[in-house]
């Protein structure tokens, strides 16, 4: 009778056994079809994503300015800027104003010493300034200024 006992307690432990690996196969299953319609339906906004719009473009002829240091030498700085506007119109101001915004620059960079141009916050500072100044020349602030080459 013992026997019958132990037989039966086997039988439901094989079967307790094949029922949760059965039930665990299906909750695979499901998790994975579940998690793949999930990451599909995340997936698409991500290419909707904005794309970056870059105006027209104008480079400025290459200067060469003569800065100070605070030691009373003479450096030089070779910058190259090129102007970014959302109006392609604008280029044309640029070109007939030309001579004016390289004032501006000579004047501006005669303000500045080398010390502060070797930093971030300094060539910030600078660049701030040349479109404080642009601004007021080309009659609006819709630009952007990138260096393309600053040499000290």
């Amino acid at each position: 009778m013992e026997e019958n006992k132990t037989e039966g307690n086997k039988k439901k432990k094989n079967f307790s056994i094949y029922f949760l690996v059965i039930l665990l196969l299906i909750s695979i299953e499901v998790g994975y079809i579940i998690g793949n319609k999930f990451i599909k339906k995340t997936s698409k906004p991500a290419k909707k994503e904005k794309e970056l719009k870059i105006g027209a473009m104008k480079d400025l002829e290459e200067m060469i300015l003569t800065l100070n240091t605070k030691s009373r030498e003479t450096k030089y700085c070779k910058i190259l800027i090129t102007l970014e506007f959302k109006d392609e119109k604008k280029i044309q101001d640029v070109e007939k104003l030309a001579p004016l915004l390289y004032d501006k620059i000579i004047k501006i960079a005669d303000r500045y010493y080398v010390e502060e141009l070797l930093t971030d916050p300094g060539k910030e500072s600078f660049r701030n300034e040349i479109k404080r100044e642009f601004s007021s020349i080309l009659g609006t602030d819709e630009f952007n200024i990138y260096f393309k080459r600053f040499i000290l």
